[in-house]
């Protein structure tokens, strides 16, 4: 199985030598949000802090990761309506 985007986006945050505490104040969010994303346990990703970490990473707005990622959120935001009738 291949990487998460959360993953991808940790390694991505990790090649470029940057804590969390940096990325969140260069993007203007906490590190633990940070983090959550990462880990996959933020369901959904705010457009603009998805655009900042993109920009700051050095990953190009219509690459693969945009696609997959766009693709997760999707996966996601079903999965919540799915939670959501459930409940």
């Amino acid at each position: 199985m291949g990487k998460t985007i959360g993953g991808k986006l940790k390694e991505a945050r990790k090649g470029k030598g940057l804590t969390l505490q940096t990325v969140a104040d260069k993007i203007g969010c906490s590190p633990s949000y940070i983090h959550r994303i990462e880990n996959n346990q933020r369901v959904g990703i705010n457009y603009k802090i998805k655009e900042k970490l993109f920009e700051l990473y050095g990953i190009e707005k219509n690459s693969e990761d945009e696609d997959k990622l766009l693709r997760y959120l999707a996966e996601m935001k079903i999965l919540i309506g799915k939670i959501e009738n459930i409940i």
